[in-house]
């Protein structure tokens, strides 16, 4: 008996571990995403989206869908989302909290600095050479610490 609930409880361990692995690959997949959406458009419009955001929120999300043609004239699409995105009014990552994300938009932007440098400041302050990024905060929900999944 007592081999048994050994063997379970190593079971357990192992499931655990592998279901945390399996979120840090989904939210390194979806940030990477973000970031792709984030490039296109700057490819497209030479510039990023006019909105000073710190998270995937609803603004964001209409200008990547092609939905706010007022940042997205041609009304492109460079990511989809899904309903429960839609209703949640953002794009939350497998622990249930928001993406995180940081644009150089050229103008000082969200990053403190000035001019178009393709540096940007997540919110810890370090220095990213990216025009953009994202990150997740992980699994437990503070920002700039060793289980944090980010794009760069």
């Amino acid at each position: 008996m007592a081999i048994i609930g050994l063997l379970a409880g190593t079971t357990l361990t192992a499931v655990s571990q592998v279901r945390h692995a399996a979120r840090r690959a989904e939210a390194r997949d979806y940030n990477d995403q973000i970031v792709s959406a984030l490039k296109s458009f700057l490819a497209d419009y030479r510039r990023f989206p006019d909105l000073t955001v710190t998270t995937l929120n609803t603004d964001l999300m209409l200008v990547l869908s092609g939905q706010n043609t007022n940042s997205n004239t041609k009304a492109l699409r460079y990511m989809e989302f899904s309903s429960a995105e839609w209703a949640n009014g953002e794009v939350r990552d497998p622990w249930g909290r928001a993406y995180r994300v940081a644009i150089d938009n050229g103008r000082g932007g969200n990053d403190d600095t000035k001019g178009y440098d393709s540096i940007v400041h997540p919110q810890d302050y370090s220095p990213v050479r990216q025009y953009a990024v994202s990150w997740s905060w992980g699994r437990d929900g503070v920002n700039a610490t060793t289980d944090d999944v980010k794009s760069w």
